[in-house]
């Protein structure tokens, strides 16, 4: 890992080593989507019309995100031109996922797809995306984790040199190998696309909380709330919320799984707290937050799974 250097300079604009990356991340996500519309809809050309929407929309939302979180910090040092001031960089995956969530919204409403159903065809292509520009983050100071001193685990993939030559934990690894691995398993349920999507959004919450908790870089935040756990942690209320009014449970069903989803999200923000202020060590905190996310994971799934016989029912 280095300091970034820009490759070359076009119109006052820097190209970085990790912008270039990206960008071709972003191409292959573009022929995935094709290859995922096709599947679904049995038209690529939709794939490529809703790339068309969502490529400004999620850049437009990625913008916006880190501004909103970092609005204190712009409004001393930039002032309001830093919005467009697009070689200062700053961009929030949380706001991009947002932006392609309105996307995925217009495009299934003009192309009468549904929202959920274009999100479904299209979140593979977004998982690709999502791994191609955690794996970019090799070239930048960013994605990596806490030091490593045993020399036994001092190689690749469980440590890289930071600038400084120190072995750090490669947090960028693993969170792209893992966005590839859910993008192979939603690519297998888009026989049905809604539950490809909701599926997909409660495999990715559940180990981007684990992974992001790793972080120890530029993350974005609010005190110790990191913003991408946070954002997780509203695509499992969601994705929960959804399979609830699908599964149609009795009363008492529906409030041991909100209080279960509640225990979850409490159990892992208590967690995250202690991490810097209890005397507990942090190896036996992570494992007690895989347990969490684990429990979470296997209590959503059995939902899903109620969800998805309610839906053969009434097919």
């Amino acid at each position: 890992m280095r300091e970034p250097t820009p490759l070359f300079s076009l119109l006052g604009l820097s190209c970085y080593p990790y912008g270039a990356a990206l960008a071709l991340g972003l191409v292959l996500a573009v022929l995935v989507a094709l290859a995922g519309f096709r599947k679904v809809f049995g038209s690529a050309e939709d794939g490529l019309r809703f790339s068309l929407w969502a490529l400004p929309l999620g850049f437009i939302g990625a913008r916006l995100g880190y501004c909103a979180v970092k609005a204190s910090f712009i409004a001393v040092d930039f002032g309001p031109t830093f919005l467009y001031r697009f070689g200062l960089g700053g961009y929030s995956m949380a706001g991009a996922f947002v932006g392609v969530l309105a996307a995925a919204a217009l495009f299934g409403r003009f192309s009468r797809r549904g929202c959920l159903s274009t999100l479904g065809a299209a979140l593979p292509a977004l998982l690709v995306a999502a791994a191609l520009g955690r794996f970019a983050e090799c070239l930048t100071t960013e994605g990596i984790g806490d030091y490593v001193d045993n020399p036994f685990w001092q190689f690749f993939p469980f440590a890289v040199p930071d600038i400084y030559g120190d072995m750090r934990f490669p947090v960028f690894v693993w969170e792209g190998v893992t966005a590839l691995v859910i993008c192979a398993i939603t690519w297998r349920c888009l026989c049905r696309p809604q539950d490809a999507a909701l599926t997909g959004m409660l495999l990715f919450s559940l180990t981007q909380v684990f992974w992001e908790s790793l972080r120890r870089d530029g993350f974005l935040r609010f005190g110790f709330v990191r913003v991408n756990q946070l954002w997780c942690a509203v695509m499992l209320a969601v994705v929960t919320a959804v399979w609830l009014v699908q599964a149609r449970p009795s009363r008492p069903a529906v409030l041991w799984s909100v209080l279960g989803l509640a225990a979850g999200i409490g159990a892992l923000v208590a967690l995250e707290f202690a991490f810097d202020k209890s005397p507990i060590d942090n190896r036996i905190l992570y494992a007690a937050m895989a347990a969490v996310l684990a429990a979470m994971g296997a209590g959503l799934m059995a939902l899903r799974h109620r969800a998805l016989g309610k839906e053969a029912v009434h097919a």
